[in-house]
């Protein structure tokens, strides 16, 4: 009986230092996945609005589902778009308003998981535009966004039609994240940009770029938006979600138990767990780490889209393209919070 008993202590203590990140997983439901293996697409893979998605990979929270997953980095949001319409991925970390879009063209996708309460999205003027205040004094300029048809650029051709300006005459110019992006500003090879964390610190610490419209906090998206406005988080083809149930549940519940480490982790904590050459290629752990302590506040503790926040999307992405019909959108199709509503962290 004794030897029986120390087995049972022993099996308890590995149960309960068993899983990643010293969490256990929550228990699959109704069986295994049906695809152990996934494609991923992000658009801006070292941007801190997808951060979520490299952290759960390094975490280990695909692997404690049974499901390997291999991430492809591509230039911006609409690429990483047409890349889960194509096929040649099986779900993306994007923003929530290309579900919106795909609609008008009878694609059907969905974000099953919401990883930004706010987009964090920044417009920057160049040094030789310091007087610049509204988007008015840059109107005649090229802006840089992410890739043509981003949710950057669809900020750009809001604000345009805002001011009262056409949102067909903005000159968006394709510069991609990071990096490349911060040097097509500094360069002068666009005179605007629209661009996210890290890269936005990096503009204002250098004194490259003055910031003019901000999205970084929930008033600032207000400002700008007019209301709520959910962001980055995983989206699939309602088809895939319909014959992958228990895979869709698996990424929602490594979505959630992400979100859960984020909100009670320090930033250094989550900096530890990233790779440097995707987030901070520099070397400088400290700044990453401060900008990232700055914008924690972003991420939703749940993973739900919140009850107003579609329809601010909708309003933005008609307003900024108002020649396209959107009278065959159902925005009870773009999003599915049963998924992350099952989940017990």
């Amino acid at each position: 009986m004794k030897k029986f008993a120390a087995l049972a202590v022993l099996l308890v203590m590995a149960i309960a230092c068993g899983g990643s990140a010293n969490a256990p997983a929550p228990a699959q439901s109704a069986g295994p996945p049906e695809k152990t293996s996934l494609k991923a697409g992000v658009g801006g893979q070292g941007q801190i609005i997808y951060m979520p998605l490299t952290l759960a990979d390094q975490l280990g929270y695909f692997k404690d589902e049974g499901i390997s997953v291999e991430i492809t980095d591509l230039k911006g949001g609409a690429d990483a778009l047409k890349a889960v319409v194509g096929g040649s991925v099986d779900f993306v970390c994007g923003f929530y308003e290309h579900t919106i879009r795909t609609q008008t063209q009878g694609k059907f996708i969905e974000t099953i998981a919401l990883f930004d309460n706010f987009p964090g999205l920044v417009l920057f003027v160049g040094k030789k535009h310091q007087d610049a205040r509204t988007i008015k004094d840059v109107a005649s300029l090229k802006i840089g966004v992410t890739s043509l048809g981003s949710s950057t650029d669809e900020m750009v051709r809001y604000l345009f039609k805002r001011n009262g300006l056409d949102p067909a005459a903005a000159q968006t110019v394709a510069v991609g994240s990071g990096g490349p992006a911060i040097t097509a500003l500094k360069n002068d090879q666009v005179q605007a940009l629209v661009t996210v964390e890290p890269a936005a610190s990096t503009l204002e610490q250098s004194g490259d770029g003055k910031a003019i419209y901000d999205t970084r906090t929930q008033q600032g998206t207000r400002d700008v938006f007019g209301g709520s406005w959910p962001a980055g988080g995983f989206y699939l083809p309602d088809a895939f979600a319909k014959q992958n149930p228990r895979t869709v549940q698996a990424l929602a519940r490594v979505a959630v138990r992400t979100l859960k480490y984020i909100g009670t982790h320090s930033a250094e904590d989550i900096a530890g767990r990233l790779p440097a050459q995707i987030f901070y290629p520099d070397g400088n752990k400290d700044f990453f780490v401060k900008v990232l302590k700055a914008n924690l506040g972003m991420f939703s503790s749940d993973g739900r889209m919140p009850s107003d926040g579609p329809d601010t999307v909708f309003k933005t992405v008609k307003v900024a393209d108002p020649k396209t019909d959107w009278s065959t959108v159902d925005l009870k199709r773009t999003y599915d919070n049963s998924f992350v509503s099952k989940v017990k962290v």
